[in-house]
């Protein structure tokens, strides 16, 4: 049971790996970034004050898409969600298989 249990933590991790680079492939693309903006504006068109609501698009809206890409860069988001193992797992896989012995 525990190596199926490695082998879908293994096929997860890829998994999440692939996702987040084609997150941040999409965050470079400009027409990308673009698409973001006017989806945002569209749903500004329900809204009570659109005005206010359009501002803040383009105010705040190409600031948090650069913030987005700049997390995602820095940030190990798969062994954050524990999709992929980190130092720390590793560690303790040791310490277990070594008490188990």
């Amino acid at each position: 049971m525990l190596i199926f249990s490695a082998k879908r933590h293994d096929d997860s991790c890829g998994i999440c790996q692939l996702a987040v680079s084609e997150v941040l492939v999409k965050l470079k693309d400009p027409d990308t970034q673009l698409e973001v903006i006017e989806l945002l504006l569209k749903a500004c068109n329900s809204m009570e004050k659109y005005a206010q609501c359009k501002r803040m698009v383009f105010e705040y809206g190409p600031a948090i898409l650069t913030n987005a890409e700049q997390f995602l860069e820095t940030t190990d988001l798969c062994t954050m969600l524990h999709a992929c193992k980190g130092p720390e797992d590793s560690i303790e896989a040791l310490t277990v298989l070594k008490a188990g012995s």
